[in-house]
């Protein structure tokens, strides 16, 4: 074999083990995430659930990830952060079935009647919003505020 053929061969190889072996991307792996964070809510596993569904949604955040996200927490008892998440699906869920929106609402409705919540305004962008002496983010403010 010729020298020219034989490091053709060799870069045929190295790309080939390269692919064989590259990570699958974000997307599919948050998805993996996602089916199996499902699989632990369904048996009750619910913190577990929620971990990792909080790592899919680092991997590749997803209006469908804030919907279980919230649900989840919901289930936890941890009301004001289940509104957080069922604000922020609905903010991003132009492409949900619409039965899946009016549910999130319904929801969310019902969290609103046990909680209160502010909209926040400033005429400073950046500015850091602390409620009980910690940070719960930056202006400017979307989504209300749960107390």
């Amino acid at each position: 074999m010729t020298t020219p053929r034989k490091a053709l061969l060799v870069a045929a190889l190295v790309c080939l083990w390269t692919t064989a072996h590259a990570e699958p991307p974000p997307k599919d792996r948050a998805r993996l995430l996602f089916i199996e964070a499902n699989q632990l809510f369904d048996r009750g596993m619910l913190q577990d659930a929620l971990t990792l569904y909080r790592k899919a949604r680092a991997l590749y955040p997803s209006f469908k990830i804030d919907l279980n996200i919230g649900g989840t927490l919901d289930a936890l008892g941890r009301r004001t952060e289940a509104a957080v998440y069922f604000e922020r699906f609905l903010l991003n869920a132009s492409k949900a079935p619409k039965g899946v929106s009016r549910e999130a609402k319904r929801r969310l409705k019902s969290l609103r009647r046990k909680l209160g919540w502010i909209r926040l305004t400033c005429m400073l962008e950046g500015a850091v919003i602390m409620l009980d002496g910690r940070s719960v983010g930056r202006t400017p403010r979307d989504l209300p505020l749960y107390v």
